[in-house]
């Protein structure tokens, strides 16, 4: 007569999987939210150059620069709607879904203008600032993860 043997996993065994499976997971999780977070700043960038290239097209149309001032409070860890105000429907801004960041637009004439965004990527009271000049296009941030 044959002996059935039964098949399956130790304790041990799956003791062993479930600390390795910790491990990784203790290694990923901090580089999955430093890369989130670099893809939520990219936000900023990308709608500052947006927002440039409107502003740049209103001058060429009117000759003159549109300050747009910043609305409401800096966004603080969540997407907000952005709040398309007058201001932006002129510059011809449109912006689909939710943002991080609070735009505005300073206007220094004649020489030019500059576009800032604020936000606090992780709600930690600490903001980013992103400040883009408009004549050169030189891009300053501070705290750039923040």
């Amino acid at each position: 007569m044959t002996r059935l043997r039964r098949r399956g996993f130790t304790i041990a065994e799956l003791a062993f999987v479930i600390a390795v499976m910790a491990i990784i997971t203790s290694l990923t999780v901090p580089a999955l939210e430093v890369l989130v977070r670099r893809a939520r700043a990219d936000e900023a960038r990308i709608t500052l150059a947006a927002i440039s290239d409107c502003e740049l097209q209103h001058f060429r149309d009117t000759g003159k620069f549109l300050a747009c001032p910043a609305t409401g409070d800096v966004p603080r860890g969540t997407a907000t709607p952005f709040v398309g105000t007058e201001c932006w429907k002129e510059l011809g801004l449109t912006i689909e879904g939710d943002v991080r960041f609070r735009y505005a637009v300073e206007v220094s004439e004649p020489t030019g203008f500059t576009v800032v965004a604020e936000g606090d990527l992780d709600a930690d009271g600490v903001t980013s600032s992103y400040r883009l000049d408009g004549r050169s296009q030189a891009l300053t941030i501070k705290e750039a993860l923040e």
